[in-house]
């Protein structure tokens, strides 16, 4: 998938990729998940994108936003587990709760 505005799912994998394993703490983990996922992110541009794709397209190419999505999700989450074992420091998510 690739339209005006955003970049197509493959280059989305390989940056949350490398940015997952660039991240050497599991502070920089929490900015990297923000980076990819958030308000501002390549993937939720791509996401807003979709609507200008006929029907059929749009299934396809969201599922496919998904599974980037879930992914990247996934391996920032075993990042994290494996920071905090390394560590000893609590694991995901970093924020607390009152």
């Amino acid at each position: 998938m690739s339209t005006a505005g955003t970049l197509d799912h493959a280059e989305l994998e390989a940056s949350a990729r490398a940015q997952i394993a660039g991240a050497s703490s599991t502070e920089q983990l929490t900015a990297v998940e923000q980076a990819l996922l958030g308000k501002r992110s390549a993937l939720k541009a791509a996401k807003q994108g979709l609507g200008g794709l006929p029907p059929e397209e749009r299934r396809e190419a969201g599922a496919v936003l998904q599974e980037v999505q879930h992914g990247s999700k996934e391996r920032s989450r075993s990042a994290a587990g494996n920071w905090q074992r390394w560590s000893g420091r609590p694991s995901w998510p970093m924020t607390a709760s009152i």
